[in-house]
């Protein structure tokens, strides 16, 4: 949803502040859900198996939604497409990795979002085990 906000212009009758909340404040719940969502299955995983498994989950998790801006934002594909055009969802990534110029920049940018993921998060575990010292 970050990314949209290359797509913001002056529009007739609507003020640039107003879309660029409105945007801002969905792209900031959604990490935050996902974030919280992560965090919940990699303590289900980190019981169930052990914290080395759980955090690799969480990684490989972390770094598939790299990916996955990646192929949003460059390859201009959608997450429905993996159902109504799964022929095209294969043929776009393949070309891509395939061209040695495209798979550097698929690589570096994946590895770029994926940081970006991984600092949001451990922000959100670190915050989470903050006590709460200000309640009544």
């Amino acid at each position: 949803m970050l990314t949209d906000l290359l797509h913001l212009k002056e529009k007739q009758n609507i003020p640039l502040w107003f879309d660029l909340v409105l945007i801002l404040s969905f792209a900031w719940t959604g990490l935050i859900l996902g974030f919280i969502s992560l965090l919940e299955i990699q303590s289900l995983i980190r019981k169930q198996a052990n914290r080395f498994v759980a955090w690799m989950f969480a990684s490989f998790m972390i770094f598939s939604g790299g990916l996955g801006i990646y192929i949003g934002r460059y390859v201009r594909l959608n997450s429905w497409d993996v159902v109504a055009n799964p022929v095209r969802v294969i043929f776009d990534i393949f070309s891509h990795f395939s061209d040695h110029m495209l798979r550097i920049e698929m690589i570096g940018m994946t590895i770029l979002y994926s940081v970006f993921l991984l600092l949001g998060y451990l922000t959100v575990k670190v915050i989470i085990k903050i006590p709460d010292r200000m309640a009544l």
